[in-house]
């Protein structure tokens, strides 16, 4: 699965869209640390190469919309945090962005579709099916109907580009189906000058979930629909051999862009 050599080679830049103060670290890491809370950063990212500018996840809404919807979490989205202000930062309005990807469709990662007008958004099909009508358990963090709800999602469905399974969609950029944590959950691979990178998700909650504790390998996120997909999903970024970009650790948001420079 690795690319050509002559495949387009992209620089990733973190973007910061604001923090779970305190966090169930069991939740991130399963059975692991229960009781023990932890600050958690939500993150996106922004792809510059081959004449593209590309984002990979919206993040979450405004902090007042966030607490009314999501009143049992603690949470801390500044207004400057959100991701029109990220791509200010980067000299990028959202009329520069080529098209959007949706690593999956939890509310912390695909609010402000509507900031990009006419723009295509990259998702899974499996994902959609599921987002639409969840288990009752998964109801709230989809934001479905059947928990009173309207997806922030929905104000962009028809610029969605639903795709199934693993698929190429640029020079040096594939889309990997890795259920586990949802059921069209999916992990963007791409290409630079440092090899492949991996900008994994919820697949891969932080870097603690990727290096295991010494008993497992890998330690999933208790939040997840199939541990057994989950197990295939890790195994299959295994085969990788790429480096890796979790969507909630601040080790991600320690340099400005990917490759780092000098190293």
């Amino acid at each position: 699965m690795s690319f050509k050599k002559d495949s387009a080679t992209y620089t990733i830049t973190p973007m910061y869209y604001g923090r779970f103060p305190s966090y169930e670290k069991s939740t991130l890491q399963m059975m692991t640390g229960q009781g023990v809370k932890v600050d958690s950063p939500s993150i996106g990212f922004l792809l510059k190469g081959n004449n593209r500018n590309i984002v990979v996840d919206t993040g979450p809404g405004p902090q007042e919309e966030m607490g009314r919807l999501h009143p049992t979490l603690e949470i801390d989205f500044p207004k400057e945090a959100n991701v029109v202000a990220a791509l200010a930062a980067e000299g990028l309005q959202p009329q520069d962005i080529d098209y959007l990807i949706f690593t999956h469709l939890h509310w912390d990662h695909c609010w402000n579709g509507e900031k990009f007008p006419g723009k295509t958004f990259y998702v899974q099909k499996s994902e959609v099916i599921y987002a639409l009508d969840p288990l009752e358990l998964h109801a709230n963090v989809y934001e479905a109907p059947k928990a009173g709800m309207t997806p922030a999602w929905l104000r962009v469905v028809q610029q969605l580009k639903m795709i199934d399974g693993d698929v190429d969609i640029d020079d040096g950029l594939r889309l990997l189906l890795t259920p586990g944590h949802t059921p069209g959950g999916q992990c963007v691979l791409v290409n630079t000058t440092d090899g492949p990178c991996l900008l994994a998700g919820d697949t891969v909650m932080q870097y603690e979930n990727w290096e295991g504790n010494g008993t497992q390998k890998h330690l999933f996120s208790a939040a997840h629909v199939n541990l057994l997909d989950f197990d295939a999903s890790l195994k299959k970024i295994e085969a990788l051999n790429a480096f890796i970009l979790p969507s909630h650790d601040y080790k991600v948001l320690e340099n400005k862009t990917y490759p780092v420079k000098g190293k």
